[in-house]
């Protein structure tokens, strides 16, 4: 497999690596800088990525905690598109944000039920 394709190829596998992740993980398989990484390397760096189900769940579920402070299950759009703007390693473009509020928000309380977008992500 080329090593430019690395990134898109875990993804492919609903794997979600930062960009500098995958950078990384391009060193370490491909350390000679060929262009290309073996089959088997490729599976170790995808083994090495993969969550069960259950942990990935509790990892999202606390994640989205982090931000509900009352436990209500929910979270205001606004501040969902902060958490997707500007927090962690690789926030996301606004157009990219303002899609996934419009398909998970509900129109009439202005809010992010996190539990089903959690749901929905892990499908």
């Amino acid at each position: 497999m080329p090593t430019a394709n690395l990134g898109d190829a875990l993804r492919l596998l609903k794997l979600i690596p930062t960009d500098i992740e995958v950078h990384r993980y391009a060193k370490l398989v491909d350390p000679k800088n060929s262009g290309t990484i073996k089959f088997e390397h490729f599976l170790s760096v995808a083994a090495s990525l993969w969550m069960n189900p259950a942990q990935l769940s509790g990892e999202a579920w606390a994640a989205f905690l982090i931000f509900d402070k009352c436990n209500t299950g929910r979270i205001s759009t606004k501040l969902f598109m902060k958490i997707l703007t500007a927090y962690g390693l690789e926030p996301i473009p606004h157009n990219e944000a303002n899609k996934i509020i419009k398909k998970y928000s509900s129109k009439s309380t202005d809010t992010i039920e996190y539990g089903c977008l959690i749901r929905a992500w892990l499908k």
